[in-house]
């Protein structure tokens, strides 16, 4: 998880940078770089969705451990009140 938060923080940093570059060429020369603009801001939307998939995945993985080890421990006859 730890991974995944860096390469989010640094895809969000480097839009944030791009957005800020595009701002001074626009004010530098009067015309909006449209397709940069489209490309890194699409390309990071991507990388989000993605990323997004890559946490739920693991959630479902911790949940199926949580729910095994329950089933283990019914097995053995060690439940708690509070393990349903």
């Amino acid at each position: 998880m730890r991974y995944l938060k860096k390469l989010l923080i640094c895809v969000y940093a480097y839009m944030g940078a791009v957005g800020v570059a595009a701002f001074v060429a626009w004010a530098a020369t009067g015309e909006e770089p449209m397709a940069l603009i489209a490309g890194v801001f699409g390309a990071a939307g991507v990388e989000s969705i993605i990323a997004g998939i890559m946490r739920i995945n693991e959630m479902h993985a911790e949940a199926d451990a949580r729910r095994e080890e329950r089933a283990e421990r019914a097995r053995e006859g060690n439940l708690e009140k509070n393990d349903f």
